[in-house]
C-alpha cells in the first residue's frame, strides 16, 4: 500500500491547477462526511434535563465537516488542504470539549461533581481512520487517473 500511495503522490505532484483542486475537494468532502457521520452517531444526547446549555440533540446537529483547499501560492508558506469536522458554534465547541474530556460541574453545591470523559470524537476518528484513508486514496486515484488520460 505504501508504494501505491507514493505513486499517487507522484501523480498529484505532476497534476496541478483546477483538476487537482476538484479532486481534493471531492475526496476531502467524502472523507469529511464519513467521519462526520461517525461522530454524530457517537455524540451523546442529553436526557432533557433543564440545567444543560444545549437542547437534546443540539450538539449532534451542530457537527459539520468543512473543507479547505490550499491555494498553490500559499502552499509554500504551509497552507495545506484539509477537512475540519466539529461543532459550528462556540457553545457547542465548549460542550463538546467538556463531554470529550470530562469536567467539573461549577454549579455543584456540595463538593466537586466530576463528569467523566466520554471521548466520542476521538473514538469516531479511530474507528474511521482506515476507511477515511482508503476513501481518500480511491477517490484521488480515480480523479487523477481520469484527469491524466
Amino acid at each position: 500500500m505504501a508504494d501505491e500511495f507514493q505513486d499517487l503522490i507522484n501523480k498529484m505532484n505532476a497534476l496541478s491547477g483546477e483538476a487537482l483542486h476538484q479532486a481534493e475537494r471531492k475526496a476531502l468532502t467524502e472523507v469529511g462526511l464519513l467521519v462526520q457521520e461517525a461522530i454524530v452517531t457517537l455524540t451523546p444526547i442529553q436526557s432533557g434535563v433543564p440545567e444543560g446549555l444545549l437542547a437534546p440533540g443540539q450538539l449532534a446537529a451542530s457537527i459539520k465537516a468543512r473543507v479547505h483547499i490550499a491555494q498553490e501560492a500559499k502552499v509554500v508558506s504551509g497552507d495545506v488542504s484539509r477537512v475540519t469536522i466539529g461543532p459550528t458554534t462556540q457553545v457547542c465547541k465548549d460542550v463538546a470539549g467538556w463531554v470529550e474530556n470530562g469536567h467539573i460541574n461549577a454549579r455543584a453545591t456540595t463538593g466537586e461533581k466530576r463528569t467523566e470523559p466520554n471521548p466520542f470524537i476521538r473514538t469516531a476518528q479511530d474507528e474511521t481512520e482506515e476507511a477515511a484513508i482508503s476513501t481518500y486514496e480511491s477517490i484521488m486515484t480515480a480523479a487523477i487517473t481520469a484527469a491524466m488520460e
